[in-house]
């Protein structure tokens, strides 16, 4: 054979070569490189991840935690009534009425409903209250600003003020308030 007739013979053998590679590097190669990109970025996840757990280890992080905490757990003592204060609770409210010159007043308990997980040793529940009573609009206002000023606070989720004018010696409103509380079980 001459040198010309081998040099397609070559060069056909250099392309076919050519493409048997890229299709082993595109079939074999190709997707352990993505394997190992993936790998190396969840890595460096990790990495990340063990550094942050590292800082949060650290005596001054951690007392910033535990102050928060502390900080959290005393407002939410101005929000919810242990039962210590639950049992006064209907006592002061009678007493605000009362100084309220609220007349017939009316309170009874509608519901007690546990709020999440009842298996805590800490675990809320939800007291519905209605009340109701006859008094001036002054006078009902002055007992919401008793109620809100309460500590732990009540929410107050609804009233209502109606006016009977036809009996010109009793109060001018009938007041119907619901509130909530939420209490330590």
């Amino acid at each position: 054979m001459t040198i010309k007739r081998q040099q397609p013979i070559v060069m056909i053998v250099w392309v076919v070569s050519l493409v048997v590679l890229a299709i082993a590097y595109g079939l074999a190669l190709f997707p352990q490189q993505r394997q190992l990109q993936r790998l190396q970025q969840d890595a460096v996840t990790l990495n990340d991840t063990l550094e942050s757990l590292q800082q949060l280890s650290s005596p001054l992080v951690r007392q910033r935690y535990q102050d928060r905490f502390e900080q959290a757990k005393g407002q939410t003592e101005n929000l919810v009534f242990d039962s210590e204060q639950l049992s006064k609770f209907d006592f002061k409210v009678r007493e605000m009425a009362s100084a309220a010159e609220m007349v017939q007043f009316n309170s009874r308990n509608q519901f007690n409903q546990p709020i999440g997980s009842t298996d805590t040793p800490q675990a809320l529940s939800q007291q519905q209250i209605s009340m109701s009573a006859k008094c001036d609009f002054p006078g009902f206002l002055q007992f919401v600003n008793a109620l809100e000023r309460h500590h732990p606070a009540p929410y107050i989720t609804g009233f209502k003020l109606s006016q009977n004018f036809e009996k010109a010696n009793e109060p001018l409103a009938s007041a119907i308030l619901d509130v909530s509380l939420w209490c330590d079980k």
